[in-house]
């Protein structure tokens, strides 16, 4: 698995022969990260998990932990809709500041906009709570609060390219 080597646009899955729904994706930049595909009771859709990096996970102790995701399977539960459910906004806002951060020349501008703007609204939420109302009501907040120019232009700063990105209300 060390050499594995991929050059298309699309991941290479490697699955292993010993645990069914257990693999390797290699990635055409040279990433590899054991992943999990699994399926939940009652669903067609199979879906992919990311157990970690190849790089600093071992094969073995990464096959234990698929193995161990994998029996919640069995069980009916769907450790993918487990493992975003604990995510709230703010923690899924630093995964990615902490990620991507460094690339970004507005970087701090956003995470104060954020602080100030978004976080006391739904920041302490569950990602997958955060509902169509919940956002339209932070939005109205905003721009009661500091005006219609303010939405669009915390919009910008906060990564949106466009009003169209942030406005959910369907009001363009």
């Amino acid at each position: 698995m060390d050499r594995a080597k991929h050059s298309g646009a699309e991941p290479l899955f490697m699955w292993d022969e010993r645990l069914t729904g257990f693999g390797l994706a290699v990635y055409a930049s040279g990433t590899k990260r054991y992943i999990i595909q699994f399926r939940v009771k009652g669903s067609r859709r199979s879906r992919r998990m990311v157990i970690g990096s190849a790089a600093r996970l071992d094969l073995e102790v990464a096959r234990k932990r698929a193995k161990e995701l994998l029996g919640h399977v069995d069980l009916g539960r769907d450790p993918l809709s487990e493992q975003l459910r604990v995510s709230t906004f703010r923690a899924l806002t630093d995964n990615y500041f902490a990620r991507e951060g460094s690339k970004i020349r507005t970087a701090k501008r956003r995470r104060v906009l954020l602080e100030r703007l978004v976080f006391p609204m739904i920041g302490n939420m569950a990602v997958e709570d955060i509902k169509r109302s919940d956002i339209i009501r932070m939005l109205d907040k905003i721009e009661d609060e500091n005006g219609p120019g303010q939405l669009p232009a915390a919009a910008a700063d906060c990564g949106a390219q466009d009003r169209t990105r942030w406005d959910v209300t369907g009001r363009a």
